[in-house]
């Protein structure tokens, strides 16, 4: 009887450890979805501080918050969080735990793409598919380089990068092709920021805009082969031109609007 009760006392001792560790892991999960509820709730600040509360505590984190904390604070120019995000962002990198986590990591390899070049890229996805330490080290050092004010605790180029997500999913809303959610003009834009000149409207094939267009495919040199079995061959030219424009005209539609 006396080892009976022994071994119901040890293995409640288990249970109990069991279920504290697994709240302790559960923790960060459950801030980032009662964030996610704050701010469909219209609650943006409440949900910021779940969040920034959750990465206060010591343990393993989601990385899933830095991401959305970011997110939300350059999507809302909230400029008094940009330190606080800048440093999430970074522990997001390097302190993630879990499937979660290293789901986001991968997302963020893709958010960077445009940005970091095929090189780099390829070498990220081989560190997270060999779950090498050094990728997070990595991505954290390349804000660092491009950091033009390493003095402050924010990172400019960081939030710039964020911002230009925003901007890009407000403007560039044809498809969702892109890791951003956006038409493929997103793509240029978190690369290369906003434009220094642009122009809004509809373009069509109707309207005297496109005539200069046209003349201008017309009057694109082609290749030295081409040319030499061409001059010959008038019918041949012509169908060469014809297909030269009807590429064209099908790139210049995707996006009619501008």
């Amino acid at each position: 009887m006396i080892l009976t009760l022994k071994n119901i006392t040890y293995t409640g001792t288990l249970l109990a450890l069991l279920l504290h560790t697994t709240g302790l892991l559960a923790q960060p999960q459950r801030a980032y979805e009662r964030g996610l509820e704050e701010i469909y709730s219209g609650n943006i600040t409440q949900a910021l501080d779940i969040w920034y509360s959750a990465y206060t505590q010591p343990g393993s984190i989601d990385s899933r918050i830095g991401f959305d904390f970011i997110r939300v604070v350059t999507e809302g120019r909230r400029r008094s969080y940009f330190e606080a995000a800048t440093n999430m962002y970074k522990r997001a990198l390097i302190d993630g735990a879990g499937p979660e986590s290293r789901a986001a990591i991968r997302q963020e390899i893709e958010r960077m793409r445009p940005i970091i070049g095929e090189g780099i890229y390829r070498q990220w996805i081989d560190w997270w598919e060999q779950r090498n330490s050094a990728l997070a080290i990595d991505m954290r050092g390349y804000w660092i380089q491009l950091d033009p004010t390493p003095a402050k605790a924010s990172n400019e180029r960081l939030i710039e990068h964020w911002e230009r997500i925003a901007e890009a999913r407000r403007q560039f809303t044809k498809n969702n092709n892109t890791a951003y959610g956006t038409d493929d003009r997103g793509l240029i834009y978190v690369r290369y920021g906003e434009p220094d000149r642009s122009r809004r409207g509809i373009l069509t094939l109707q309207s005297l805009n496109v005539r200069n267009w046209l003349e201008r495919q017309m009057n694109e040199p082609i290749d030295t082969d081409m040319e030499e079995r061409t001059l010959s061959d008038p019918d041949l030219r012509n169908r060469e031109f014809a297909n030269r424009i009807l590429d064209a005209m099908y790139a210049y539609h995707q996006y009619p609007e501008y």
